[in-house]
Order: C-alpha cells, then structure tokens, then sequence
C-alpha cells in the first residue's frame, strides 16, 4: 500500500521513493486549486485567500479539509496596535456634544 497524501489539494502517491499525483505526473510545475480553479499567488499564498494580516500559515483547504489559519498571537497584537495607531491619527468630525463643549469653552473666554 502507498502512502498518499495532497498538495494544494490535489492527489499524491509515494512510489518508488518519490511523490508523485495520483495520475502519475511528476511532481515539477503547480497544479491549479481543485476547489477555486487558481494557480497560488506569486508570494505562495491560496489565491482564493491571498494574504491573511497576521497569520503565519492558512489554507483555503482546497476543497478537501476545511480552511484554517495559524496565527502568531505576538505578530497580531502588532498588526492590531499598528491598526490603533493609524485610527487615532485620522481626523474625526466632532461630534454635536464635543462642538457645544467648545462653544461654551470659547464663549466662557469672551467674558
């Protein structure tokens, strides 16, 4: 019995030393995504996903085990704090509240 196994969600078979797809082809060129249709993504990521902010590895699954990702929770703080950051420096509109306050404030100084 052979061992078996997928890449990128297609079929594969340990014969004779070596992996091999089911059909027999040899393992050399990618193989498009069963579930999406697509080649990967020049970086190497499922072209269905592309890359997912924070993860260290995910899968689409390819149409034969459920997608899933793996996360480096220290990589994801970053990413979150980085996202905070950019928040807290984007200009808001003021609120009715905040400009009433200011007016108080500026007409309290004219007296």
């Amino acid at each position: 019995m052979a061992a078996t196994g997928y890449v990128r969600g297609n079929p594969v078979v340990f014969v004779d030393g070596e992996w091999v797809y089911a059909d027999g082809a040899p393992i050399t060129a990618e193989r498009p995504c069963p579930r999406c249709g697509e080649l990967p993504t020049p970086e190497g990521y499922d072209a269905c996903l592309g890359k997912v902010e924070g993860a260290t590895s995910a899968c689409c699954g390819h149409g034969v085990k459920p997608s899933f990702g793996v996360y480096d929770m220290t990589e994801k703080q970053r990413v979150l704090e980085e996202k905070e950051a950019q928040e807290s420096k984007r200009i808001r509109p003021m609120s009715r509240y905040q400009a009433s306050v200011l007016e108080s404030l500026i007409y309290d100084e004219s007296k």
